[in-house]
């Protein structure tokens, strides 16, 4: 994959070499870290999309490693490596949202299974953060799904109100005109200036968002 990336932060040398001869396989981009410093140092510098890490590793271990990545990086994928079973380290890494806990020796299926997902997330949210349009600093339109969130809660509109947006965040940056949308929202009915200065009053009011703007006698734009 020369798409994705993947830090290996593991203190045991021959362990890491064998790791990351098995994930060149599936992944061309790897980066390795004998310490836990090291591993934060090296993802500040190449921001890999999935994290590999032993827990038990110098200069910062790697739960302590993960909650400062966690930090600055929700989506990061994260994989933990240990030789620990506690109870209280799994409940730990599970508040840290990581993808799999996985306890030494490694068995060579559950690695790839486990590889494989991670790989199948960091795809999926690459593709949804395509599809997103940032409207303002908590409100988007999602292309993909065609509805309106703020604060990441959907918006309830109307079937008009979602043409409306649909049709002015196709032409983002440029006034989109009365007669254009009434086409693109309504179709069939006659044109109605008045309609769509309506739809627009009812919109603001359900977003409590100025994220539609008026092209005075145009029409309108975001």
């Amino acid at each position: 994959m020369k798409d994705i990336s993947i830090l290996v932060a593991e203190d045991d040398v021959a362990l890491r070499n064998e790791l990351v001869e098995y994930m060149s396989i599936f992944i061309d981009t790897i980066y390795e870290a004998d310490d836990g410093k090291e591993a934060l140092a090296m993802y500040k510098k190449h921001k890999p999309d999935i994290l590999f890490a032993d827990i038990n590793m110098p200069h910062l271990n790697g739960l302590e490693l993960i909650e400062e990545i966690r930090e600055v990086d929700a989506d990061i994928e994260i994989i933990i490596i240990s030789a620990y079973t506690d109870t209280s380290y799994l409940l730990k890494a599970i508040e840290l949202k990581l993808v799999s806990y996985i306890v030494k020796p490694i068995e060579t299926m559950r690695l790839k299974n486990m590889l494989m997902k991670s790989i199948e997330n960091v795809k999926l949210k690459a593709k949804s953060k395509k599809s997103i349009v940032e409207l303002s600093d908590d409100c988007y339109w999602d292309s993909s799904q065609k509805q309106l969130y703020i604060n990441e809660n959907q918006i309830k509109l109307s079937s008009h109100e979602l043409l409306f947006l649909e049709c002015l965040i196709k032409a983002k940056n440029s006034t989109v005109s009365y007669e254009y949308i009434h086409n693109f929202v309504y179709d069939t009915t006659e044109f109605s200036k008045d309609a769509i200065i309506s739809m627009v009053k009812r919109l603001r009011q359900k977003t409590s968002k100025n994220i539609v703007m008026a092209s005075y006698k145009v029409g309108y734009r975001i």
